[in-house]
């Protein structure tokens, strides 16, 4: 009876002890993305934008959705100004934005993703979708922890 409580014990144990070892961080991907850096951009030039959602490879037609937003500030200086999309980004759709007081237009495609292992455990793996590259203008793009940026 003492070893099987013994054994018990030790199987407990060893389960905890592996279980820490797993580090259960909250993993957000490009699926969980909503913002879009604007580098070089004043303030005035993005209070008023133009925000359009298209199927991805449709060459702007068809258009899904559309909506006027404004970018932000997080600091007092006013540099980094962050766009904040009405809906989540897919990599799946295209999409358009206008800046209404220039008149300048981007256009964002060709998002390639990638599934990456998060939380590894003993017991399995999470996983999350990486922003590995997407297209800005034309202009191709790296992601750097799944950040959209647009450069004037």
């Amino acid at each position: 009876m003492l070893r099987k409580i013994i054994l018990i014990v030790l199987n407990i144990g060893f389960i905890l002890i592996l279980n820490s070892c797993c580090t259960k961080e909250l993993c957000l991907g490009f699926d969980h993305l909503n913002e879009i850096q604007l580098s070089n951009f004043t303030a005035d030039e993005i209070d008023s934008m133009a925000f359009e959602i298209f199927p991805g490879n449709s060459n702007f037609t068809n258009r899904i959705d559309s909506f006027f937003i404004s970018a932000y500030t997080a600091d007092s200086e006013k540099t980094n100004p962050v766009m904040f999309t009405p809906e989540l980004l897919s990599a799946t759709n295209d999409y358009k934005i206008t800046i209404l007081k220039s008149g300048l237009v981007y256009s964002l495609t060709g998002f390639e993703t990638q599934k990456e292992s998060c939380n590894n455990c003993v017991w399995g793996n999470d996983y999350y979708t990486v922003l590995k590259k997407y297209y800005v203008n034309g202009t191709e793009k790296h992601a750097d922890y799944n950040t959209l940026i647009i450069d004037k």
